[in-house]
């Protein structure tokens, strides 16, 4: 591949499918024509300042990343103006008070957010993991919501492409990206995510990939990442969000592990919200009253380290509105069933063809037969 086009290969992919381009010096200038969105389109780069002009429209553009950022491209403004008005539609309650301890230091989702979009020669690969219920999905969308706040105040900021399961498989990762690119009406498409990622124009977000897996098992998920990162090349910033259980450091690295070391990988572990701050969430967010908060079940139930202290089960808690709404059940088996209901509605779209009211007596017997085999053996 010439140096000319290796320079235009970015460019190249966002031409229309199966169209010629052509790529020549005039003065001392690389030029390509293409055709674009079915308009013939020139582009000539400026090799002293790393400029690109718009021959059919008089334009220029400091350098190929702002190029690829315009409307003429992928329109980044257009795909962060749309987050904001999803996000504007949502309800915009008290969040639950979370951290996320990365790299050993506890950080806010809007902190990690101010660290999102650097120059970087390397890929950026940020784990988020934890427990299930611990927020994972609610992180990733917090930090989408933040960088789409950034760009409608006008800020240079990357926003994110929040990539979830939703029952499709990792396995077959391009119809994932195709899928998430047409829901959100993106002017960019499933090819052209990992260019914009390395440009640092998006940040991906893999949202639940432990989950994005198929009866094979999960090597197909770890390849499909693996070739989506090599996709990506050196540069831009991949968020990974999944179980505890499942990815471990040198496990990770060992599989998305480069020749070239242009992979690095930052540790972040979602943590559980302090006793503290739950019970004045629910005060405040939830309208538990004070014979609720003061009770002893809830001291108890609430105490540090435990599981109802992430925020699915802190959400369960807060709209059951207090304890005499759960009192019949008890605490921790209305807990339980909460996840237990969960689990089925996934299940059921994974599946198709049978409800979460049929899915969740047998999810409930299997984590019967479970716990009491992890009982017997301590």
């Amino acid at each position: 591949m010439s140096e000319q086009h290796s320079f235009w290969q970015d460019v190249i992919a966002f031409a229309d499918p199966f169209t010629e381009q052509k790529i020549k010096r005039v003065q001392g200038k690389s030029r390509i024509n293409l055709v674009r969105n079915g308009r013939d389109v020139v582009y000539e780069l400026h090799p002293e300042t790393g400029s690109v002009t718009a021959k059919h429209r008089e334009r220029t553009y400091p350098n190929m990343r702002s190029l690829l950022a315009s409307e003429e491209f992928a329109n980044i403004a257009k795909f962060a103006e749309i987050q904001r008005r999803i996000f504007d539609k949502q309800p915009s309650g008290l969040a639950i008070p979370s951290t996320i301890k990365l790299d050993g230091a506890a950080v806010t989702s809007a902190e990690l957010a101010g660290r999102l979009g650097g120059a970087s020669e390397k890929t950026i690969l940020i784990l988020l993991d934890g427990p299930a219920g611990v927020g994972k999905t609610f992180q990733v969308e917090q930090l989408a919501r933040a960088q789409a706040a950034k760009c409608a105040r006008g800020a240079v900021a990357p926003p994110i492409l929040h990539i979830s399961s939703r029952g499709r498989r990792l396995s077959n990762f391009r119809d994932v990206l195709a899928a998430t690119t047409q829901e959100m009406g993106t002017a960019f498409g499933a090819r052209h995510v990992p260019i914009l990622v390395r440009h640092g124009l998006l940040v991906a977000a893999i949202d639940g990939f432990d989950e994005l897996v198929d009866a094979d098992g999960y090597e197909d998920a770890w390849l499909a990442l693996k070739e989506f990162i090599d996709d990506v090349g050196g540069g831009g910033t991949v968020i990974l969000a999944a179980r505890d259980t499942f990815v471990e450091e040198q496990e990770l690295l060992r599989r998305i592990e480069r020749a070239d070391g242009s992979v690095s990988l930052q540790m972040g572990h979602i943590q559980a919200v302090n006793p503290e701050d739950a019970t004045q969430w629910l005060i405040k967010a939830c309208n538990w009253k004070s014979a609720d908060i003061d009770a002893d079940i809830t001291a108890d139930i609430l105490r540090e380290g435990s599981y109802a202290l992430r925020p699915f089960f802190l959400r369960s808690l807060g709209d059951a509105g207090g304890w005499v709404n759960v009192v019949d059940a008890g605490p921790r088996t209305f807990l339980a069933d909460s996840l237990v209901w969960r689990e089925s509605k996934l299940v059921a779209q994974q599946l198709g063809g049978i409800t979460a009211n049929e899915i969740a007596p047998a999810l409930t017997n299997l984590f019967h037969e479970i716990a009491l085999e992890m009982a017997a053996r301590e």
